[in-house]
């Protein structure tokens, strides 16, 4: 293994950091990726050896993944409601892939499937379910876990989840607090790295309204997510130019300020193009 060391022109001189594996992760798309011997999955996951793995991947964690059943072998699209089933890697094998080859698991959690849209609330079940969820994880119903983190969905604002700003907010940190009960209560917490969403655009409305959502408790969460994409819809790999650098800063800005984070860290950055910077 090989650190690099970067350095980054700022205005107060120069800061220089470690680039390591902890950069680095892949995205897993249980819906069509395999952790079998001999699936090109394994393959990808032996040639480039990275250590951060996440499942069951994107918006398909959303449309697919069952926290009540996350064994099953076959799905049904709930979002689009499109009929679509597919058949899926389950929780068990990933987790114990992850183990076999001593990665890191990192698992998107569905949210709107547990949104009301009638009563525009959380739906009665789903603190029992996300619950329940997090204590067979944590208790190695699956395999198992040393450590692991947790996303609070997968790009919230697609226009097919229906729901506000506000509204998510809401909803992520109420999820949140159930997460952090029950790792509290196992003696987990320290194990369990929970990431929330951030807004996506370059101002900062979106993101004032879901970081304060968490002013009251901060330490309910360690860390928020976005989206970057490497390429613009014309396939252009220099497409986000500057305005990505903008955009992180104004997240990281953000959510420091309005949960007093005292410094900012880089945590594990997969291949999927998601930024997570430490705030506990």
């Amino acid at each position: 293994m090989y650190n690099v060391s970067i350095s980054l022109d700022t205005s107060g001189g120069f800061a220089s950091d470690w680039v390591t594996e902890a950069h680095f992760g892949t995205n897993m798309l249980f819906h069509t990726d395999r952790t079998a011997e001999g699936s090109d999955f394994r393959s990808v996951i032996e040639s480039t050896g990275v250590s951060y793995i996440r499942y069951p991947g994107g918006t398909i964690a959303e449309q697919f993944f069952d926290i009540t059943d996350p064994d099953a072998t076959t799905g049904t699209n709930v979002i689009d409601n499109n009929g679509d089933t597919r058949n899926l890697e389950t929780l068990s094998n990933f987790v114990n892939y992850c183990d076999e080859i001593d990665a890191n698991p990192v698992i998107v959690l569905p949210t709107y499937r547990y949104f009301d849209e009638t009563t525009r609330q959380v739906r009665p079940e789903a603190e029992a379910e996300y619950k329940d969820f997090i204590r067979a994880l944590l208790t190695d119903a699956y395999g198992n876990i040393d450590t692991v983190t947790l996303e609070l969905g997968n790009e919230w604002y697609q226009t097919r989840f229906d729901w506000t700003v506000e509204e998510f907010a809401e909803f992520q940190a109420t999820v949140a607090g159930w997460i952090d009960e029950v790792a509290a209560e196992l003696g987990e917490r320290g194990n369990v790295t929970l990431l929330a969403q951030a807004g996506r655009n370059d101002t900062t409305e979106s993101n004032d309204m879901l970081a304060a959502a968490f002013q009251d408790d901060p330490s309910l969460i360690d860390g928020v997510i976005t989206h970057i994409y490497g390429v613009n819809n014309s396939g252009d790999p220099l497409g986000i130019g500057g305005g990505a650098d903008r955009r992180l800063d104004m997240i990281s800005d953000v959510w420091s300020t309005a949960l007093a984070a005292m410094s900012i860290s880089q945590s594990p950055n997969g291949m999927w193009a998601t930024m997570a910077r430490t705030i506990r």
